[in-house]
């Protein structure tokens, strides 16, 4: 953490041990962070695993002890076979948005849109069908 205006001098709140890192879930670690506030707390999105790659999430109520949730499950679409992740979220009035990257049977790289309510549950917009 800091409290320095240029962002030159930081803490290292972990020094033991990562925040984020490996787990059961994702032996090959994580990456692609987000953080926004929802409400009075904040959410820690984030690409979970690198081969299989799919989100996750924790929440805070401070930015330092977070509560790790799990995965975050989404409808499959094409785009998304294989795996996705590094997530991109904002807010628009009332309502949540996401771009996310996605790899599909094709392995080619996609980008695609989300819609969430909440911003913790999430539906990809309707594929193309062509």
């Amino acid at each position: 953490m800091t409290q320095d205006p240029t962002l030159e001098s930081w803490e290292i709140l972990t020094p033991d041990k990562p925040l984020l890192g490996r787990s059961e879930r994702a032996p090959d670690g994580c990456e692609n962070v987000t953080v926004y506030r929802v409400g009075d707390e904040w959410v820690l999105l984030y690409s979970e695993g690198l081969l299989h790659q799919h989100l996750a999430y924790a929440t805070s109520a401070d930015l330092v002890r977070w509560s790790f949730k799990g995965v975050i499950d989404l409808p499959a679409q094409r785009w998304m076979a294989k795996r996705y992740g590094a997530p991109a979220v904002w807010q628009e009035d009332n309502h949540w948005f996401m771009v996310l990257m996605g790899i599909g049977e094709d392995d080619r790289a996609t980008l695609g849109m989300l819609t969430s309510n909440d911003a913790i549950h999430w539906n990809p917009l309707p594929e193309r069908t062509e």
